[in-house]
């Protein structure tokens, strides 16, 4: 018997290596595998798709993507019929592409797809073959983050204060607060030097050393708060405070730039501390000037009774005569202290202020010098209510100030009086209308640096013996006791005092 073994062929029932190791790899990936036919059939789906949508393989097998893992039309309305039956027929158009599916459940998850066309030896379509991967954590956060973009691009276009972002030296952003700051648009902004905008010192330093500054302390990691001085288009200075972090990667050098408009705040701050000087200075004159007045009343009744006993003509009545002129002085010198503390009686009426202005102009002409020339523009023919002895004084003092300003040079000091019936000033709008004073010189003008020290009590710059100091500050205290303004500007050659008076 002869023994005929040979090699053992494999069994029908069992698949080659190939193909179990075929299956176990598509089942095991984490990808969904989905095979379906050109009717929309789904011939085959992996576990890890079948657990994604929740189904079992006998419950999706046969059955129509429509329906089961894909929408008629999804959450955005967009119909889901059409693009599958367009996949179908334009597969090329579809190698990739992204949409929303939904589970057994009604959950929807973002599925991407790379799709193949299974074709047949013709070239006709047999199949799809598409392999899915779930975006729908991505999409989530990529929501997420729009939505947090959404928010801080809401915050930085709609906030009060004025945002910039820079890249190095140049703007790259803005909102509108930061336009309406600078008084320009977008198109004139963007791409520009952050000095474009600046006032060409900042503080003691000039702007390209600030900014140097500025630059290197941001590097650091430093977050900047200072003050800065920004020019608007149209040239006016606005005082802000600011506020700057590098924001994002440190390699992009982005910095974020507040600004918040504290000109009005600072011009307060400045005239409550001046108000408080002069309540200083008030208080501690007029809480002496009574008592000092009473010992000057004496003095000058006691040389009226020495001049009595003394003949016409006596040596001593000629020096007694010079301590009633000194007393005489003191005393209008200590009425001028009481009313800059606002402790003087008042009497105030309703006068033509054109009439004061006028007499007031008669008196003084004698006083100027021939080389200055006075020129009076007096339109106004309105009322107000105050005291026409102070008011002759405000104007006395004010064309003093002047005078002083020119010197012996020759120059022009001219007198203007109009009426301004807006109620931008007024309390809360109710101010019908100001009687203005200006009183304009050619003098030397006042240095910038100096500009916000004129009305402090005792401060000048005259020689000793040209001025006591209290003029302008006493010009203040009573315009602000009659509820008026006084403001001034200046620059070499050229000096106004504008007086604002209620009707």
């Amino acid at each position: 018997m002869t023994d005929r073994t040979g090699p053992e062929t494999p069994s029908a029932s069992i698949p080659p290596p190939d193909t179990v190791l075929f299956r176990e790899l598509v089942q095991s990936v984490n990808s969904i595998i989905l095979r379906w036919d050109r009717e929309g059939r789904i011939i085959f789906m992996n576990q890890y798709g079948l657990d994604l949508f929740g189904y079992r393989e006998e419950e999706l097998i046969g059955k129509n993507v429509i329906g089961t893992i894909v929408a008629e039309t999804d959450s955005n309305g967009r119909d889901m019929v059409g693009m599958i039956e367009d996949i179908l027929v334009h597969p090329h158009r579809y190698l990739l592409n992204r949409n929303e599916n939904i589970c057994r459940d009604g959950s929807t998850r973002w599925i991407q797809w790379s799709n193949k066309a299974i074709v047949d030896g013709q070239g006709r379509l047999r199949e799809m073959l598409s392999i899915g991967i779930d975006m729908t954590p991505l999409r989530d956060a990529e929501e997420r983050l729009a939505e947090q973009k959404q928010l801080y691009q809401a915050i930085f276009d709609n906030t009060f204060d004025a945002h910039f972002l820079l890249h190095g030296r140049r703007y790259c952003a803005v909102n509108q607060a930061g336009l309406d700051l600078l008084g320009c648009t977008r198109e004139e902004l963007i791409g520009r030097s952050i000095g474009a905008f600046s006032l060409s010192s900042q503080g003691n330093l000039p702007l390209e050393e600030a900014l140097d500054r500025f630059e290197k302390r941001l590097l650091r990691g430093e977050k900047i708060q200072t003050e800065w001085q920004v020019q608007r288009k149209n040239g006016e200075i606005r005082q802000c405070e600011l506020k700057a972090q590098l924001v994002g990667p440190p390699e992009k050098r982005t910095a974020l730039v507040s600004l918040i408009d504290v000109t009005e705040q600072r011009l307060l701050q400045q005239e409550i501390r001046q108000r408080q000087k002069l309540e200083a200075v008030g208080t501690l004159a007029g809480g002496i000037a009574h008592d000092f007045n009473n010992i000057l009343m004496a003095i000058l009744g006691y040389a009226e009774l020495a001049s009595a006993k003394l003949g016409p003509g006596s040596a001593v009545a000629r020096e007694l005569d010079q301590i009633k002129n000194g007393s005489l002085r003191a005393r209008d010198l200590v009425a001028q202290i009481l009313t800059f503390s606002r402790r003087g009686e008042q009497s105030r009426q309703s006068i033509q202020i054109g009439l004061v202005v006028r007499e007031a102009l008669k008196l003084l002409r004698p006083t100027i010098p021939a080389t200055i020339r006075i020129i009076d523009e007096i339109s106004s023919q309105q009322f107000v209510l105050a005291d026409p002895t102070q008011i002759h004084q405000l104007i006395v003092n004010l064309c003093t100030n002047s005078r002083l300003a020119i010197g012996d040079r020759e120059g022009t000091i001219r007198i203007r009086l109009y009426d301004r019936p807006d109620t931008a000033l007024g309390n809360g709008g109710q101010q019908k209308g100001w009687v203005v004073l200006e009183v304009e010189d050619s003098g030397e003008g006042i240095p910038p640096e100096i500009m916000d020290r004129i009305f402090d009590p005792y401060f000048t710059t005259r020689q000793h013996g040209e001025g006591s100091g209290l003029g302008l500050p006493f010009a203040q205290s009573l315009v602000s006791v009659h509820g008026g303004l006084i403001e001034c500007a200046s620059e070499p050659g050229h000096t106004v005092f504008t007086v604002l008076l209620p009707l």
